[in-house]
């Protein structure tokens, strides 16, 4: 029997935007997305507390109730705790969004700027000059890999070591370069093969996947093994590569401080990611708000055993799966540049944004009519394949309609 072919995507932000239908109602998961297994043993251990509490109710004839007015005192500093926690933890989360978005965006306008300056005012653009051009298209889409790869790993660089044979074990200085031995998602293919020389030598404790190796020109070298991270140093080339058209391509002086301005832009937003990334609640506060949790849920049991008997045990068990899972849905969104299904879908954003960036570069090496006047080598002057001429005349018939309006 053949294998049923697999669908690909085709509409914009096919990645990002594809859901799987919800076979169960969300009140019934308790896998796929949800915080039970985190929780499980807090709330095990909790309700084997409550029922110890009932047993010991029963033998001393009910002297271990409490005085009803404690839960409520202890409810309300639970409850502020709670909500500072799960509201730090969120703005962490979609501050991490919007940063993402802000890096996504400027290597769209950088990406559409790249190609359609891509030739010099009055001569087509030579060959050095597009894979020049090429070369700078495909960085961005390397920028996109590296912030996610780098946010992925704990301190700097995303790539494990790569040993090679007959090293000695490993040391604390090389174990130091590792950082994170991330189990990273592999970067596709999304480079030019034969675009530029080989790389130059690296590091002997530190490899990069192949599919970086085009961007590494005799202009760019890597010094991930010096501390340096690959997002700060592809901000050099790009950087490198607006000089370069300002340069041999004719860009006027205010359009390149406007495309630096937006590099200056991508480091700011990575910046903002790496922050959020590296910098955790402090640890006085997680340890109160986990000792305190862990008292009230304790104190729940000797409030409720006088009035509630056995049936104490099933309501704080409640209460602590409610309370637990509010703090574990904190604790999920404090970093939310991973893989769990509550974090930002950086691996999807990325394949979108990656798959936009690669359709306008392709059509540009076709030299289709989006770019037949500019990146197409025919050195025209408007960026969409409409003349100047055009533009004047569109000009000149909306005076004339202002001036008929006057009249």
């Amino acid at each position: 029997m053949a294998s049923t072919p697999k669908r690909q995507p085709t509409y914009p932000l096919s990645y990002s935007s594809r859901h799987k239908p919800r076979r169960w109602p969300l009140v019934l998961r308790f896998v796929k997305g949800a915080i039970h297994a985190e929780i499980l043993l807090p709330v095990v251990l909790h309700s084997a507390w409550a029922a110890f509490i009932v047993y010991l109710n029963n033998l001393t004839d009910g002297d271990l109730a409490l005085p009803n007015g404690i839960i409520p005192s202890l409810s309300i500093v639970v409850g502020l705790m709670l909500v500072f926690r799960n509201q730090t933890s969120y703005d962490r989360f979609w501050t991490g969004r919007q940063q993402l978005t802000s890096i996504v965006t400027g290597v769209r306008n950088l990406t559409r700027s790249f190609l359609l300056s891509s030739s010099p005012p009055n001569r087509a653009a030579t060959a050095a000059e597009r894979a020049e051009t090429d070369h700078a298209v495909c960085t961005l889409i390397a920028m996109l890999y590296a912030v996610k790869n780098h946010l992925r790993a704990d301190w700097g660089s995303s790539f494990s070591i790569i040993r090679n044979e007959g090293d000695e074990e490993e040391t604390s200085s090389t174990s130091a370069h590792s950082l994170l031995r991330a189990t990273h998602h592999s970067f596709s293919t999304f480079l030019p093969n034969a675009l530029s020389p080989p790389a130059p030598p690296l590091s002997p404790s530190i490899a990069l996947p192949p599919s970086y190796t085009p961007i590494f020109t005799p202009h760019f070298t890597h010094l991930l093994h010096r501390g340096l991270s690959l997002p700060l140093s592809l901000t050099l080339t790009l950087e490198r590569h607006i000089n370069y058209m300002q340069r041999r391509l004719g860009l006027a002086p205010p359009l390149a401080s406007s495309l630096s301005t937006q590099v200056a832009n991508l480091t700011a937003s990575f910046s903002a990611m790496e922050t959020i990334r590296l910098t955790p609640l402090p640890i006085a506060h997680l340890i109160h708000t986990k000792q305190v949790l862990a008292l009230y849920c304790a104190v729940i049991p000797l409030g409720l055993v006088a009035d509630m008997a056995y049936w104490a045990i099933p309501v704080a068990m409640i209460v602590c799966f409610t309370l637990y899972g509010i703090e574990g849905i904190g604790r999920q969104l404090e970093d939310p540049f991973g893989r769990d299904r509550n974090d930002i879908r950086m691996d999807d954003i990325v394949e979108d944004v990656r798959v936009e960036v690669e359709v306008m570069l392709e059509e540009w090496r076709k030299g289709e009519d989006w770019f037949a006047d500019l990146g197409g080598g025919s050195g025209g002057d408007s960026a969409m394949g409409g003349s100047v001429a055009d533009v004047e005349g569109w000009e000149q018939s909306q005076e004339n309609t202002r001036q008929s309006s006057l009249l």
